[in-house]
């Protein structure tokens, strides 16, 4: 306001305008509701395309749960990018068969299907079990996997915990049998001592070994150093409940767990970075602390190769049953498909779960968006 300092009198214009409105980005749209995979309530960065929306969330087939019905989230999503729309956050919904929401998948899960929604898979005896746990809940986590063991070349560097092959230049008796039974094969652990010193374990006991000795040291082997061995990996792909691509991976340790922490249900864990790009949870033990596996032979026997070899394989290889289950292993040997069951899309979510909070942070439904 000015300032007037002789008496007289003075004409102010003043503006009856109200103020302009701040620009706002309008780019961005926000969807809540219910869909066939995704975490609950955790919205994930904006997408772009209805194809990076069903690579995240699910197509648009109907939900399947307590009350089958249209996937509207879908459809809201294929006609926002119909009509030109650029970026999209979604809020997944989800409302449990029974109980409250969790993320807790060591906890009991109960009979199929599973009121968390998530499908399951239980491999293995009492004496040595893995569970198979889709990472988010919905139908379309009744996944499938097809898995396939590779037996690389010699390794330049060996990890503890590795599943080994050893050539016919080893000290241990061929494979008898046709199929060779898992025990036949010269597969060993890899493990190291304190002092540096390498040993294989879990294999057949070569010629001159002690009676009742389990692990053996590479010259009793007659293993000329760790670079001669080659390591057995497993590859993984995994579709969903009706084929749907969901990624692969190569290279994976057979190891349930090792030293460095980066063992197959280390990597496949709950609290992994980059969950949000592994649709499945790898578990060791049928419950927590019970029947672990104790190392990648007995995650094999789990996974019951089969070691069997045609007569032209055979043949390709010179008659030596020990060169063409390697070649068949170099080639990659498919192991039996795998596929997880109960995962269920919940029932209608209720209006506050819409509604949603603000706290805890980042809050649920609307309040986060």
């Amino acid at each position: 306001m000015p300032s007037y300092f002789a008496p007289g009198v003075f004409v102010e214009e003043l503006s009856v305008r109200p103020p302009g409105i701040a620009r706002a980005d309008m780019g961005t749209a926000g969807f809540i509701g219910p869909c066939r995979w995704g975490p609950p309530e955790q919205p994930l960065d904006a997408v772009g395309s209805l194809a990076e929306f069903e690579r995240h969330y699910g197509d648009g087939r109907a939900l399947q749960g307590g009350a089958p019905g249209v996937n509207h989230l879908w459809q809201a999503a294929r006609c926002f990018f119909l009509e030109g729309g650029r970026r999209l956050r979604v809020c997944r919904v989800f409302r449990p068969l029974q109980g409250p929401e969790t993320a807790d998948l060591q906890a009991p899960a109960g009979a199929a299907p599973y009121a968390d929604g998530r499908g399951r898979l239980l491999l293995g005896s009492a004496a040595g079990q893995c569970r198979l746990i889709a990472r988010h809940p919905g139908a379309l986590g009744n996944l499938q996997l097809d898995l396939t063991l590779t037996l690389g070349p010699p390794a330049p560097a060996l990890t503890e915990g590795d599943v080994v092959w050893l050539d016919e230049a080893a000290r241990v008796p061929a494979p008898a049998s046709n199929p060779a039974a898992l025990s036949e094969l010269p597969l060993y652990v890899a493990q190291r001592d304190d002092a540096g010193t390498w040993w294989l374990a879990g294999g057949p006991r070569p010629a001159g070994a002690a009676a009742g000795a389990s692990r053996f040291t590479l010259a009793e082997l007659g293993v000329p150093g760790p670079a001669a061995l080659r390591v057995l990996t497993l590859a993984l792909q995994v579709r969903g409940a009706e084929g749907q691509a969901m990624g692969q991976w190569q290279g994976l340790p057979l190891a349930p767990s090792r030293p460095g922490g980066d063992g197959l249900c280390e990597r496949w864990g709950l609290g992994v970075a980059d969950a949000a790009a592994l649709p499945l949870v790898w578990l060791n033990g049928g419950a927590p602390g019970q029947g672990l596996l104790a190392d990648g032979l007995a995650l094999l026997r789990v996974l019951a190769p089969d070691g069997a070899v045609a007569p032209a394989e055979l043949a390709q290889a010179g008659g030596s049953l020990w060169r063409a289950l390697a070649q068949r292993l170099a080639r990659g040997l498919a192991l039996p498909s795998l596929r997880l069951s109960g995962g269920n899309d919940g029932l209608p979510p209720t209006r506050m779960q819409y509604q949603g909070q603000v706290l805890p942070a980042p809050g649920t439904g609307l309040a986060q968006l």
